[in-house]
């Protein structure tokens, strides 16, 4: 099943693997069982490991034959024995829901629930997220998974297995893009992320995958640590990838490594954002087709809320709470790949007004009137000067409770005039003023 909407550049499928675990992973590509590797100790037999370790012990003749073992009752200590994963006796590893927002579904044999903080994730189980759904994962040894907008994950395996105590964690990214973060490995473990015809095999680095069956592309591109990168095509040798580069697959074969495009500068970051649709000017970034931007509730990007790719170095967001948010762009490549990220701290804090001004035939004067357009309670300030004196206010109200104000007998000419909205907030006094309107006075 696919989720409907995605939209990206990417299809073919792409191997990851990290150095350490290249040969291996590239075997179990190739269509070997998938296995790992058990060192004997003193003291093993294999019937003894089977009793213990095994679903079904009487399977210890398949193990006996795959390694031509001659006596399953005598095994060399230190000999490196191969064992299919489905034999093994496990136990759940963790994989926890750790934030989430906007529309996401996990399906599970057939049922369908929405996510909750801490619940725990199956084997099986499907997650899609749709325009503007995020959700993020956090597993054994600190490893995070954000899944943005438009994806769709099959987590594959979250387990430990008996006999080494080692993590194995698969997922399957079926469209769309996601962040894997996995925590320093130890030797038994294994973590690996898949697109319908990719693998990703890595030890304790940070990276991105975009698959798109659609495009005929797939993007891999490195924050931290490196990888080995491969197509599947026969005869193609795996390429490192470092940190700050990327590589591209398709149908034709790999492209040469390319350096990710640097980290978007955000304009005035820290400015309090009080507007309807708080907006974010990007500085534009040589051989940038595109940028994505993104807000989230935390610096590490975990818990996101919202999401544009603009074609512009420009983007705006509806419905964004207050409060202390984060916000981080990345310049999107005309190969597809996206580059760093940096991220800037700032203070969403809805705040406004619309003003009025009307003849009051009672005072012989004008009314102004007020209204606040914001969230929480606000008091307001007014500021009226005549033309050409701004810096020397007639009247210069603040922190007023009364939301209209009456002048009369003001002289005849042009004046200006401007209501303001005040808040407390953690950082201070927030103030938003309208702009200023024009009044003729003629008697």
């Amino acid at each position: 099943m696919r989720a409907i909407g995605i939209s990206s550049v990417f299809r073919l499928a792409v191997v990851l693997f990290a150095v350490l675990l290249a040969a291996s992973a590239l075997r179990a590509e190739s269509g070997d069982a998938d296995t790992i590797q058990y060192r004997v100790k003193r003291g093993d037999t294999l019937i003894e490991l089977a009793e213990r370790y095994f679903v079904r012990p009487a399977t210890y003749r398949q193990v006996q034959k795959m390694n031509n073992i001659a006596n399953p009752r005598r095994l060399p200590i230190g000999k490196v024995i191969d064992i299919p994963v489905d034999l093994l006796r496990a136990r759940t590893a963790r994989l926890v829901v750790s934030g989430f927002s906007g529309p996401v579904e996990l399906r599970n044999g057939g049922s369908m629930t929405v996510p909750e903080k801490d619940i725990p994730i199956a084997e099986g189980t499907e997650i899609i997220t749709g325009r503007n759904g995020f959700i993020s994962l956090s597993g054994d040894g600190g490893s995070i998974v954000t899944l943005p907008s438009n994806s769709h994950v099959r987590v594959l395996k979250t387990r430990r297995y008996l006999i080494n105590d080692g993590l194995d964690v698969d997922f399957m990214v079926l469209d769309g893009r996601g962040g894997f973060k996995p925590h320093k490995l130890d030797p038994a473990d294994r973590y690996r992320v898949r697109t319908p015809l990719a693998v990703t095999a890595v030890r304790g680095t940070e990276f991105r995958i975009s698959y798109s069956e659609d495009s005929g592309k797939s993007a891999t591109q490195v924050d931290e640590g490196t990888v080995e990168l491969a197509t599947r095509a026969e005869g193609t040798a795996a390429r490192a990838v470092p940190a700050g580069f990327a590589a591209v697959a398709t149908a034709e074969g790999l492209s040469a490594n390319e350096a990710l495009l640097p980290a978007v500068a955000i304009a005035d970051p820290a400015r309090v954002r009080t507007e309807e649709e708080p907006g974010f000017a990007l500085k534009p970034v040589a051989g940038a087709i595109a940028y994505r931007t993104q807000l989230a509730t935390d610096a590490a990007f975990i818990d996101v809320i919202g999401e544009k790719l603009t074609e512009q170095p420009k983007a705006s967001f509806q419905d964004i709470p207050n409060g202390r948010l984060y916000v981080r762009s990345r310049a999107v490549a005309e190969s597809g790949v996206e580059g760093l990220a940096e991220a800037y701290s700032f203070r969403r804090q809805r705040l406004g007004v619309a003003a009025v001004v009307e003849q009051d035939e009672l005072s012989n004067g004008f009314r102004f009137a007020w209204r606040h357009e914001g969230e929480g309670d606000a008091l307001f300030g007014f500021r009226l000067w005549r033309e050409g004196a701004e810096d020397r206010p007639l009247v210069h109200e603040r922190a007023m409770q009364d939301t209209s104000l009456v002048l009369s007998n003001l002289d005849n000419g042009t004046y200006y005039w401007t209501v303001g909205a005040l808040q407390g907030s953690d950082d201070g006094i927030v103030e938003v003023w309208g702009d200023p309107q024009k009044l003729n006075v003629s008697n």
